[in-house]
């Protein structure tokens, strides 16, 4: 988990061109040609099937037509995403009239230099059927997650949602992460949150200095701003910014000095989901 943390810091740090989309024509990694709708379980199912690109998994969990797309971070698994998802799902999202899920690993590298994840499958279903029928398409990325979802909404801009399916649908939120997506993106979203956590003492989740920046962006173009959200006392160690960094997933994070990424995106007894910003798309 060290050398996660690690990695991280230099990634975010870093990396000034986020949320770029890659430079090939239409955006496909080089492992999608593989991938197909063909495994997908495309009936109401509590088991999440192989997604319909690499590093992708999808569920129908019910008749709803609106869709949810989760991103973890650095560190997450498949299975990890799903079963963030899952509790989520469980938590609020179902209420909300969600049907259609996709969870989505966490990137090979931290910057997402590979662009290896099947966004462009995702893609070529949202802006079809399924993005015609959604009213709301719900996107969260936690982490290094984000540059893997900024590929996603750029993708949608590029042209090839000829029909507008997801034009003004998308609620985007950008939990401690990096910095975007594109202005064009941005604009063609229906709202967008920059998401940190902050303890009793004022310290604040280690990428909170590039949700300020986001949140800037988000409020200049009139699509939403910052939430910040507030750990309970002792939740996290003095000073541990990659505890709250995980608080924006986990409200009682697994490891009070550091990071813990499978644990606390898949245990949940005593430990909520963390869920407060999505009392953003209530006033929407």
């Amino acid at each position: 988990m060290r050398s996660i943390g690690r990695a991280l810091g230099v990634v975010l740090a870093t990396v000034s061109c986020v949320g770029c989309a890659p430079g090939d024509v239409d955006g496909t990694a080089p492992d999608e040609a593989e991938a197909s709708d063909d495994a997908l379980n495309e009936a109401v199912s509590d088991v999440w099937s192989e997604g319909p690109g690499f590093g992708v998994g999808f569920r129908r969990a019910n008749e709803n037509t609106d869709v949810a797309i989760f991103y973890g971070g650095y560190g997450a698994s498949l299975a990890a995403s799903e079963a963030w998802l899952d509790e989520a799902f469980a938590a609020d999202l179902e209420a909300r009239g969600v049907g259609v899920l996709y969870a989505v690993k966490g990137p090979l590298h931290a910057d997402y230099r590979d662009y290896e994840i099947g966004n462009s499958k995702i893609a070529k279903r949202i802006i079809g059927d399924e993005g015609e029928k959604a009213s709301r398409i719900v996107v969260i990325a936690h982490s290094s997650g984000a540059f893997v979802a900024h590929e996603l909404l750029s993708q949608l801009v590029d042209g090839r949602d000829v029909n507008g399916a997801a034009a003004g649908k998308i609620a985007y939120f950008n939990l401690d992460g990096a910095g975007g997506p594109p202005p064009k993106a941005l604009a063609n979203l229906e709202s967008a949150w920059a998401v940190a956590a902050r303890d009793t003492a004022g310290v604040r989740s280690m990428n909170a200095g590039t949700a300020d920046a986001n949140a800037a962006k988000y409020t200049a173009a009139g699509k939403g701003g910052l939430h910040m959200l507030e750990a309970a006392s002792g939740v996290c160690a003095s000073g541990a910014r990659w505890c709250l960094h995980m608080a924006c997933t986990n409200e009682r994070p697994h490891n009070k000095w550091g990071l813990d990424v499978p644990r606390d995106y898949t245990d949940f007894v005593d430990r909520p989901i963390q869920i407060g910003f999505l009392s953003r798309l209530d006033a929407e």
